[in-house]
């Protein structure tokens, strides 16, 4: 079975009274997935919001990953599940996380018009019915 890897690294020599380095490194099984650059219209949750890892697509963990590629931070893009905001993206940023296969994850964004790219990889349901 084919794999996906990702690696974090997270250091400052002064945001604590003391310098830090963490690190993470995860490989996952991964038979299938998609790598996507979108315009997001939507400003609120609901309509014209980007789904970028749909309910039921993977069978046990979809790994979700979203990037905000506006060039500004006050543009930022909102990464909610139902009617629950779980990240604040702002221009530059991104956000990785192992989810929950059975929910829709999606993303509207503070202005319309603004571009992300997302990816997601996992084993794929192949009982799901996405259409």
């Amino acid at each position: 079975m084919a794999s996906i890897r990702a690696s974090f690294t997270l250091s400052s020599q002064n945001a604590l009274s003391y310098p830090f380095a963490l690190e993470a490194q995860l490989s996952a099984k991964a038979d299938s997935g998609h790598n996507i650059r979108s315009k997001v219209l939507g400003t609120a949750q609901g309509a014209d919001a980007v789904t970028v890892a749909k309910a039921n697509d993977k069978t046990d963990v979809a790994y979700v990953y979203v990037r905000n590629l506006a060039s500004e931070k006050e543009h930022t893009v909102t990464l909610y599940v139902g009617t629950t905001n779980i990240a604040k993206i702002s221009g530059g940023e991104f956000a990785f996380l192992p989810a929950y296969p059975d929910l829709d994850y999606k993303v509207f964004a503070a202005k319309a018009g603004l571009t992300v790219e997302y990816a997601v990889f996992g084993v794929d349901d192949t009982q799901a019915k996405l259409g």
